[in-house]
Order: C-alpha cells, then sequence, then structure tokens
C-alpha cells in the first residue's frame, strides 16, 4: 500500500490509499523534423518538454464506513492541490496543473474505487533551499537538465550579474530585485505586497542553471545574491 502527499498532506488523512505502485511517466520533447531535398536525413529542432497525464488509483481504507459522503469531502484535496509526491519516492515532487477523476466503482456501502488523472508540470523536482552565492564561486546542477531558478540580488544601482556566458543587466535598484525565472517575472515583495519590476531589468531573458557547474559573477555594489536553484529531472 501507498499514499501520496498533496501540498503535504497525505491522502490517508482522507482515508485514501494507493492499492499499487504506480507506472513512472516521462515527459516527451516537442521535436520539429523538417525533410531538406539535398540534405542528407532530417533537419531537427528541439523545442519545450510536454506536460504528462499519470493515471493513478485510489482506494479507501478499511475503516471508511460511508465512501460516497468520504469520496466528496475528498475531492476537493486533489483539485486545490499544487504539489504532489509520492510515498515511496519522497525526495522528489511534481507541479500538479490539473486533475480529471474517473467514475467511481462503489459496490458496497464501505468500500469504493476511483481512478485520478493528474497534469503535470514535465519535471520532477529536487527539494532544495535558498543558498547565497559567493562572488566568482559556482554551483553544481544536481538534476539532469537546466533549471530555472529563483533568484535575490541585494544591490544599488546598476548592476551586471554573469552566469557562465549569459549576461543580465540591471538598472536603477536602490536595494533588492527578486526574479522568478520559470515565470520569467521581475518583482519585489515587501511586508508581503508584491511589486512589478520589469522595469529594472534591461534583459529580456531571464537566467537558467545549466546542467554542470553554474559560474556567478557581477559588476557593481552588489551585497549579495540569494539563489534557490530548483533542481529537476525530465
Amino acid at each position: 500500500m501507498y499514499t501520496a502527499l498533496i501540498d503535504n498532506v497525505s491522502c490517508s488523512d482522507y482515508g485514501l490509499c494507493i492499492p499499487e505502485r504506480p507506472n513512472i511517466v516521462t515527459a516527451e520533447q516537442d521535436i520539429d523534423t523538417k525533410l531538406i531535398r539535398g540534405r542528407n536525413g532530417s533537419l531537427t529542432i528541439p523545442y519545450a518538454y510536454n506536460d504528462v497525464d499519470h493515471e493513478i488509483p485510489f482506494n479507501f481504507l478499511d475503516d471508511v464506513k460511508d465512501f460516497k459522503q468520504t469520496y466528496r469531502i475528498a475531492k476537493p484535496y486533489f483539485k486545490r492541490g499544487s504539489k504532489f509526491i509520492m510515498s515511496d519516492d519522497p525526495h522528489v515532487y511534481r507541479k500538479m496543473k490539473k486533475v480529471q477523476f474517473g467514475d467511481a466503482e462503489n459496490t458496497i456501502r464501505e468500500y469504493g474505487y476511483f481512478d485520478v488523472t493528474f497534469t503535470f508540470d514535465p519535471f520532477e523536482y529536487i527539494t532544495t533551499q535558498t543558498i547565497t552565492i559567493n562572488k566568482g564561486s559556482f554551483i553544481q546542477n544536481e538534476g539532469t537538465i537546466y533549471s530555472q531558478p529563483y533568484i535575490k540580488i541585494y544591490g544599488t544601482g546598476n548592476i551586471t550579474l554573469s552566469i557562465n556566458s549569459q549576461t543580465f543587466i540591471f538598472e536603477g535598484l536602490t536595494d533588492f530585485i527578486e526574479l522568478d525565472c520559470d515565470a520569467m517575472i521581475a518583482f519585489r515583495t515587501v511586508n508581503g505586497v508584491i511589486t512589478i519590476a520589469d522595469n529594472l531589468m534591461k534583459t529580456l531573458d531571464f537566467p537558467v542553471l545549466e546542467e554542470g557547474k553554474n559560474y556567478f559573477d557581477w559588476i557593481g555594489n552588489v551585497a549579495k545574491i540569494e539563489v534557490n536553484p530548483y533542481w529537476r529531472y525530465f
């Protein structure tokens, strides 16, 4: 018997379990191939990775007395979730995008069975913490594909940040700027209030942390830089 944690709450809290270990799903990369006359073989153009759909069965535990009512209470638990962890693989998580319920089997009052199809982000994420980066130092990508980190730059004035061969320019900083490189937004959070700060970032692209070593350097008045790398597997 297995369990899932959705937003760190176990499905067993809702009287649910997973009767068998689910299959392992892998995201497919969107790849375009073109045949060009006179060229040996096709031209391959790789794009981004697609979401994955994963169907997982759920049973109700033996001590459930009323399947229908318990099922009603459990459905919002799935619908409102954003982070999914399997009990047999607790060091990684997936980002939930959508859930769909199959028809529930309820042959007797105390027993129920149903499938949930989860639509996940393409990647499995390692649980990571925010770390402080020293000028001229590097961090090693612990995943198997580039990551899109959270970065917070504490500094003033005009700053140029370099990560390997990538260069990012910021102008007019007064104290700090935050980057959500997955959502591709620059912002500032003060007393819990988020203010968009895209006008302070003069580079269109956002940083990524490539496979292998990622060296950090900068020019300008920088007090410190914090990074949550969000390492991931595909």
